[in-house]
């Protein structure tokens, strides 16, 4: 996902069920799909017109939008059960942005709910 985001979740571990101990400590969400990627996954069918009009409604008022859809969703920032290989040769998420639990803990104290982000290229 490229574009402007907002947090929309934050919680902290330790998580549970199958990807919950690959979270490490700290979890925030951000609001993908947004109403540009609604739009845009309209326009190919990957969403119905009410899907699309749901997630362009609670991006507006800075809800958490529907995540289950075939635009995909749950992104977020996230720790990592353990330490990895810092040569970038593992893949760690599945669409995530992975940090170091120290990091992403750090991080998680300074940025509110609503904290508006830009993902670049």
């Amino acid at each position: 996902a490229e574009g402007e985001y907002f947090i929309s979740e934050k919680k902290k571990g330790p998580f549970y069920g199958d990807t919950g101990p690959w979270l490490g400590n700290s979890w925030m969400q951000f609001s993908y799909p947004n109403r540009f990627d609604a739009w845009e996954g309209y326009k190919r069918g990957a969403v119905t017109l009410n899907e699309c009009n749901s997630i362009v409604n609670c991006d507006k008022n800075k809800q958490p939008t529907l995540s289950y859809t075939d635009l995909g969703g749950r992104v977020g920032l996230h720790g990592w059960n353990g330490d990895w290989v810092g040569d970038g040769t593992q893949n760690l998420t599945w669409g995530c942005m992975s940090m170091h639990n120290e990091e992403i803990d750090n991080l998680y104290e300074k940025i509110a709910l609503g904290t508006r982000l830009m993902i670049l290229p």
